[in-house]
């Protein structure tokens, strides 16, 4: 890429920084959904640790709950970033590329932009669950939420570019709900199915490093190769989007 490509690129990404950060309720969601996400979650399985015999109450763990909020509030906002990046920016970008940018410069922008929407995302989501919990091995719990994160961002993408807003985020937010669901209660049995789901291995990486304080350098690679199949299905459709 050239450093004309480069500066491009970054242009493309500031504007679509600064059009997010200037709306004040963008900022507020990126404060009280983690946080809502991580004190409900964990304030619910407490209460119920709570109320259980001390016999059953070893199969639930209030840290993992916590974290467990943690990686679900990042992965639903920065699915939502994902899809209205799409929904919210055909007109912007079909007018960049009037003005000279080709259309992989555009995509570029956006991308970048997703990718800095979640890395500030989850540093607050972390400094959020801190106030809770402390997680025996924190960057594996980071590295956990914010690859799972990026991945339902670029599902958002795709999500975005077939569905209209309203249906589109209601759909994108079950999508979310149940692939982190099922994928927790998947690492729970140890089912090979897991594989199957987006969330199944960032969140293995998430358990290990919340509950044994290790981190799980398999099943962070695996999520890695999720995350670049994600990247390269929402590249094709932010082509085709700012092409058209």
């Amino acid at each position: 890429m050239s450093e004309s490509d480069r500066g491009r690129v970054a242009l493309a990404s500031l504007m679509d920084a600064r059009e997010y950060f200037r709306n004040p309720v963008n900022v507020a969601l990126l404060v009280t959904i983690p946080y809502l996400f991580v004190y409900f979650y964990g304030a619910i399985v407490e209460h119920v640790v709570q109320n259980l015999p001390e016999e059953y109450a070893e199969f639930i763990s209030v840290p993992e709950a916590y974290a467990m909020g943690a990686f679900f509030g990042a992965a639903v906002l920065t699915g939502l970033v994902g899809f209205y990046m799409v929904t919210g920016a055909r007109a912007a970008d079909r007018r960049l590329v009037v003005a000279g940018y080709r259309p992989l410069q555009v995509v570029a922008g956006r991308i970048l932009t997703i990718l800095v929407v979640a890395l500030a995302l989850n540093g607050i989501t972390m400094l959020i669950l801190s106030f809770f919990e402390q997680p025996r091995f924190p960057l594996a719990v980071l590295a956990a939420t914010l690859v799972g994160s990026t991945i339902y961002g670029f599902i958002g993408v795709v999500v975005g570019s077939f569905m209209e807003e309203f249906e589109g985020s209601i759909t994108l937010f079950w999508i979310i709900t149940l692939d982190v669901g099922i994928s927790f209660q998947l690492g729970e049995t140890g089912s090979a199915a897991g594989n199957l789901f987006p969330g199944y291995h960032p969140n293995q990486v998430m358990v290990k490093g919340v509950t044994e304080g290790t981190f799980a350098a398999e099943s962070f690679l695996l999520s890695l190769v999720y995350a670049l199949c994600a990247l390269a299905v929402a590249v094709a459709v932010f082509h085709r989007e700012a092409s058209t």
